[in-house]
């Protein structure tokens, strides 16, 4: 953070409703495609509030502000145990930029 943040960044999340606060967008989610994908045809009853495109902004996460209640939510540990169980975290780079950013499109409200 380049700039002095002049408010309460965890009041203003909470009185916004917001369940994730980042600093910037990046554009690295290729990589998420094909768990989204997988994810969904394996949970028959999956409805993301948004879908997942590849030229989308994902999270970049070197400064963020998460809700752990929304974390910790039974759609969200589901999701997060299905991609740990996978193996892709190892083996394809399938780092927390684009888990934290397809959790968020997934089940946060818009």
């Amino acid at each position: 953070i380049h700039s002095p943040i002049r408010y309460d960044i965890f009041e203003f999340m909470e009185s916004n409703q917001y369940v994730y606060g980042y600093r910037l967008c990046t554009y690295e989610m290729q990589v998420t495609k094909r768990m989204w994908t997988l994810y969904g045809k394996r949970n028959e009853d999956f409805r993301p509030h948004r879908e997942v495109d590849l030229e989308m902004c994902a999270f970049y996460n070197n400064f963020f502000v998460a809700d752990l209640q929304f974390f910790r939510s039974p759609p969200v540990q589901k999701f997060l145990r299905f991609i740990d169980l996978q193996g892709q975290i190892y083996r394809r780079r399938l780092g927390d930029l684009m888990i934290h950013t397809m959790s968020v499109y997934a089940f946060a409200e818009p």
